[in-house]
């Protein structure tokens, strides 16, 4: 999966949410939804979420390891669209993403990450305005 673009969508009363478009046909039947280290949720399709279990894996050697493992698959579901391209996110993951109403849903190349609306905007007002600036071609 490689997607790219940002869209801003809302939550309904029944913490449902609407996948882009641009995106229902890059991530398959089934997808993954992961609590992201920044307080934002990341959507992995299957191979996406393939590699990152088979990187987490590799990791046990140490109780830090082993704790990393568990935050993985325990801040992890697995879903799929509904026949109007929604997806319900628990409310577990909605209060640990901090997302409110209106959310941001945009495409990371190899992954989905939505972020509570707020807090994209600021980060991306604090965000430095470098460009491309630092990425090694």
């Amino acid at each position: 999966m490689q997607v790219i673009g940002t869209h801003r969508h809302t939550l309904d009363a029944k913490n449902r949410l609407s996948m882009p478009a641009q995106f229902r046909d890059e991530i398959g039947e089934f997808f993954y939804i992961v609590k992201a280290p920044d307080e934002c949720l990341f959507v992995y399709d299957q191979e996406g979420w393939d590699r990152l279990t088979a990187q987490i894996r590799m990791k046990s050697a140490t109780r830090s390891d082993r704790n990393d493992q568990r935050f993985a698959y325990v801040g992890a579901d697995r879903l799929s669209l509904d026949k109007n391209g929604r997806f319900v996110i628990s409310q577990e993951f909605i209060d640990y993403a901090g997302l409110k109403k209106d959310v941001v849903v945009f495409g990371c190349d190899n992954r989905i990450e939505i972020w509570d609306a707020k807090a994209w905007d600021d980060m991306m007002t604090d965000a430095p305005a470098v460009g491309f600036e630092g990425i090694i071609w």
